[in-house]
């Protein structure tokens, strides 16, 4: 405990000892007592202790003049000792105050050593602190914080040099303060201030009225901190320290306290606040976390209030609103920070999180916001894009707009799109605006987004396809369709429906208004000079158009348009279809989008018959271009144009048949567009004989019916002579072909042209592509339709048909070709044998081709060949009129090498017999080209020439077997010639089989003398029918 007499204090109070002694006495024996002692002691002696502090304070003010030592340890012990002296007896005794500060002020020069001067603040602090406690003025010494940082390596301004300043120093530095240390003592104030909860109010007014006045002077000057700008105030807060500021703000609002008194209106703090916050966003781009700390920060202060305490600190909402206006309006400066390739990447984060802040005020505040503040983001939002294009290029690469053109564009049309205030003037700015900058593809891009989703809900809402899911299976035929047609243009990508868009309130009135400015916001997009943007903006319209093409076809017949979408669309479609040369993909779109429009199979709503003069003029001046790819294009979009019965459709007549015989005769000519002009070709086929009056002008005067009919037949078979056409084409000019053979054969024939087509199509048998040679076998098989007319007309067909199916399907099972060709063959030939009637048993040579090539098509090779006597086989189909008769029962003769006369008969049944075995045999084993196919093609074919010849009356057919010889009623018998009786008997009618077996009996034999007798009786029938007509002559 303390006591005068204590030995530890005896040398202190002797004054003889010096003022030095003294004090380093005072401050060693401080620390051995407790703080009870320490204060009594001092309360005691503070007289003595105070005139101590001040004849030491005088000597070190005197020590660098009178050349005095005085070392920093001593400087130390007495600032120890005057913290002391300040926490003990201040609060009581205040008449040393004003030494206290005079040496406080010493202790704070610049030129002291930095660690004095971080001692001297803390001095400072607690002498502060202790006035609060006591409820105090602070009178001067509130001033002392703004000496207490310096701030001159920050600004040069700052505070002009006194010479006689460190002449006053107590601990001469031999450096001038750094940077780092000047914010190291701005840093002990603020948290010495943050650790103050309780006293907090009073520490931010000091730092209000003594430091932010030298960072933020025009906002502390504005609202009445002070009357004039301070001495080495900045204009703008140094960047170092706003980063200091910026992570305080941060810790102030954890506290709800310390948010209270930081945002409190009635002084106006807020505003400092938010001038912070401002100053921020205009940091260099080396400070780049810290703008995107302070972006983040005061959006959870003043636009989520997270922050407790926050919201009832704000003012009521006028004064959020003010908040939230000037939040919006000060993070669009990040986009103006220069920052280059290094620093691009961070730049960019920045600006994003910008923007996302941006969207999400639209999307969740969207009720919150007054208009005020809707104006305040659609506006900044407009000159932050203004802004970037004017300082930038479309083609920059090294600029932020080639990062952030499509997500500001993105950002700009949701929050104007989400917006409830904008008026019809804003919309108009808004597109005098964007005009400027149609070259940027963002801007196209985004605009196309847009208008699509807009379209969806316009949809939704007008025609009543909201509730309709899924799609009906027409609309994803016609959907899909479009896709196709879309592909062949450009990849399109699917365009996923927005969230952002879709969910807003709307109504057919609103979507219907906004869908109209939206579309218009660009002006005419015929426009845009840029040639994938403006590709881009026809593209848009294509797939609107499209989308609402398809809604109406879902919509009852005869049903009032909803939406005009000829009278919006055609204009702009129209004008891009005889745009300038250079933007010729563009007019690409254009022209397939107008021939969607016009040529629709299915229309629920009338189109103006005057609109159609529009769309021929396009397709007859895209036809006469130069360019291959418009032509080529209308050919691919417009190939069932004569199909439909368009009103005046004919006048195209002329021009498509000027460019299409060229796109057979090119290598560089698309597949699908040479398969769309044969489709245009085919369509044209009929045109002639069923209006036969119809004459057609164009530029070199009238096309009459004969000369069209001429004309198409012509560029048809032309066509077929190209070498560079592919397999797809040369098989739909061979169903061309057919279509007018099948023509003339209806109507007017035309002989010549009819052989032409049949010796085309006949050729195209031959060709080595399987694809081509099935088309021509098609072909052929539908004209047996009009075998009769064929006949009519003595064009012979039929024999060289056959002969030609015959030969090709030797040589290709020879060859062991396609096993589907040669299917195919068989049975084009068995149609055209059947078609024929009693043609084959009428030549010989021809029936045993068609025979060998249906044995080989069964066998796989020939097991034996003959001829058929035309005598017996005509007769025995024959009634007494000369007519075929309804049985039409034939006599066939065995097919081998030579007549049956030259052979004998022991020969001839000896072969029959080899025959019969053999084929059984043969039956029963693959044949030996090894296609089933073929053979089953074969079997069909057999058994068709047999029931159609009346040889196989039973339904269920015949095979090859043995029987036993037994007598049956069911059995049938049948003479091949003068030694062989083929006999069929049904054995099993409930297995549906009929078996057949060839009995071979020689002459010798069974039947050898029952066959002479019967030969000598027809010998002496024969004599006495020529001595009857002897007599009768006579």
């Amino acid at each position: 405990m303390y006591t005068r007499n204590n030995k530890k204090y005896k040398k202190f109070f002797d004054e003889k000892s010096g003022a030095s002694k003294r004090v380093k006495i005072l401050a060693q024996s401080t620390t051995t007592i407790d703080d009870a002692d320490l204060k009594g002691f001092m309360k005691e002696n503070y007289s003595m202790i105070g005139s101590l502090l001040a004849e030491r304070f005088l000597d070190f003010a005197k020590a660098k003049s009178a050349s005095k030592h005085c070392t920093q340890q001593d400087l130390e012990m007495l600032l120890f000792l005057l913290e002391a002296f300040i926490v003990h007896c201040i609060r009581d005794h205040q008449s040393k105050r004003a030494d206290i500060e005079r040496w406080i002020a010493g202790i704070l020069i610049h030129h002291n050593k930095h660690v004095i001067r971080m001692r001297g603040i803390h001095i400072l602090m607690t002498l502060t602190q202790t006035l609060l406690n006591a409820q105090l003025p602070l009178e001067n010494t509130a001033s002392l914080f703004a000496k207490a940082i310096y701030f001159r390596p920050f600004h040069d301004l700052c505070r002009a040099p006194n010479l006689h300043e460190s002449d006053m120093a107590f601990c001469a530095s031999s450096t001038p303060p750094s940077k780092e240390e000047s914010l190291e003592c701005l840093q002990q104030i603020i948290d010495f201030s943050i650790s103050r909860e309780r006293s907090f109010a009073d520490w931010f007014a000091i730092i209000k009225s003594e430091i932010l006045p030298l960072l933020y002077r025009d906002i502390c000057k504005e609202i009445g901190v002070v009357t004039e700008f301070p001495d080495g105030s900045f204009a703008s807060c140094p960047p170092d320290i706003q980063v200091v500021m910026i992570h305080t703000i941060g810790r102030w609002v954890e506290s709800p306290v310390m948010s209270k008194v930081a945002w409190m209106k009635d002084n106006d703090h807020g505003r400092i606040m938010m001038e912070v916050f401002r100053q921020a966003l205009r940091l260099p781009v080396e400070y780049l976390e810290t703008i995107l700390q302070a972006v983040e920060l005061f959006h959870t202060i003043i636009i989520s209030q997270k922050t407790k305490a926050i919201p009832t600190v704000l003012g009521g909402p006028e004064q959020i609103q003010v908040y939230w206006q000037d939040y919006i309006w000060h993070m669009a400066r990040a986009f103006n920070i220069y920052s280059d390739a290094k620093t691009m990447p961070k730049h960019v984060e920045v600006c994003n999180a910008v923007l996302q802040r941006y969207a999400e005020l639209s999307l969740n505040y969207r009720e919150a916001m007054t208009q005020k503040t809707w104006f305040a983001l659609q506006n900044t939002l407009l000159h932050t894009v203004c802004d970037i294009f004017d300082s930038s290029t479309p083609f920059a690469v090294s600029h932020i707009s080639a990062d952030m053109d499509t997500p500001l564009m993105k950002t700009l049309f949701l929050v104007w799109i989400r917006s409830p205030h904008t008026k019809e003037d804003m919309w108009k700015e808004l597109e005098s605006k964007l005009t400027n900058y149609l070259d940027w593809r963002a801007i196209v891009s985004e605009w196309s987004e847009k208008v699509l989703q807009l379209t969806y809900v316009l949809i939704d809402e007008l025609y009543g396809t909201g509730d309709k899911k899924p799609d009906s299976a027409a609309q994803k035929r016609k959907m899909e369709k479009i896709n196709a047609e879309w592909a062949r243009v450009e990849k399109k990508e699917e365009v996923l429906r927005d969230p952002a868009v879709q969910s807003l309130d709307w109504t057919p009135f609103k979507v219907k208004y906004m869908w109209n400015t939206m579309l218009r916001v660009l002006g005419n997009v015929n426009h845009i000079t840029d040639l994938a943007n403006f590709t881009t903006a026809i593209q848009c319209c294509s797939q609107v158009v499209d989308l609402l093409m398809a809604a109406e076809d879902e919509q009852p017949p005869g049903s009032a348009p909803i939406m005009p979408v000829y009278e919006i669309f055609l204009p702009w479609l129209l004008e891009a279809g005889m745009i300038d040369e250079k933007r010729n993909r563009g007019r690409l779109v254009a022209c397939s989008t107008l021939c969607r429009m016009f040529i629709r199979p299915h229309l629920v709503h009338a189109i103006p018959a005057e609109l159609y003069a529009y769309f021929y003029h396009i397709l007859m001046d895209g036809l006469s271009t130069q360019h291959s790819s418009i032509k080529w294009n209308i050919i691919r979009h417009s190939h069932n144009v004569f199909g439909l019965a368009l009103p005046g459709v004919h006048v195209l007549t002329p021009h498509y048949l000027r460019e299409i015989p060229a796109l057979f005769m090119s290598k560089s000519v698309p597949e699908n567009v040479q398969l769309r002009a044969v489709s245009i070709l085919m369509s044209l086929v009929c045109y002639p004989n069923h209006l036969p009056a119809i004459s057609v002008p164009y530029e070199k005067g009238v096309l009459s019916s004969n000369e069209l009919r001429d004309s198409i037949s012509s560029i048809i078979l032309n066509a077929l002579e190209g070498e560079t056409l592919s397999p797809a084409v040369r098989s739909d000019l061979l169903y061309a072909t057919m279509l007018v053979v099948m023509d003339d054969l209806t109507n007017k024939a035309r002989p010549t042209v009819v052989r032409k087509c049949m010796s085309a199509m006949m050729d195209g048998t031959r060709d080595t592509n399987d694809e081509v040679a099935k088309a021509a076998l098609m072909a052929i098989q539908s004209l047996t339709t009009q075998y009769d007319t064929l006949q009519a007309i003595e064009v012979e067909t039929v024999g060289p048909v056959l002969s030609l199916l015959a030969s090709n399907t030797i040589t290709l099972i020879k060859q062991r070709l396609s096993p589907d060709v040669v299917a195919a063959h068989i049975l084009c030939m068995l149609d055209w044998a059947l078609a024929a009637n009693l043609y084959l048993l009428d030549n010989p040579a021809l029936l045993e081709q068609v025979c060998v090539a249906v044995e080989l098509g069964m066998l796989g090779e020939s097991v034996s060949l003959g001829v058929v006597s035309p005598a017996t086989s005509a007769e025995a189909a024959r009634d007494e009129s000369g007519k075929p008769s309804g049985k039409r029962r034939t006599k066939f003769l065995s097919r081998t090498r030579g007549s049956t006369d030259e052979l004998s008969k022991e020969d001839a049944l000896g072969a029959l017999e080899r025959v019969a075995s053999t084929r059984i045999e043969r039956l029963n084993t693959s044949p030996a080209h090894g296609s089933e196919k073929v053979r089953e093609a074969a079997e069909v074919a057999l058994m068709g020439l047999l029931t159609c010849f009346n040889n196989f009356p039973l339904p269920e057919g015949a095979t090859e077997g043995k029987l036993a010889e037994e007598e049956n009623s069911n059995a049938q018998f049948f003479v091949l010639n003068n030694s062989v009786i083929l006999s069929l008997e049904q054995i099993r009618p409930r297995i549906a089989m009929s078996e057949a077996m060839v009995k071979a009996k020689r002459a010798a034999g069974e039947l050898g003398a029952e066959g002479a007798k019967e030969g000598d009786k027809d010998k002496e029938e024969k004599e006495k029918e020529k001595e009857k007509d002897g007599e009768g002559g006579e």
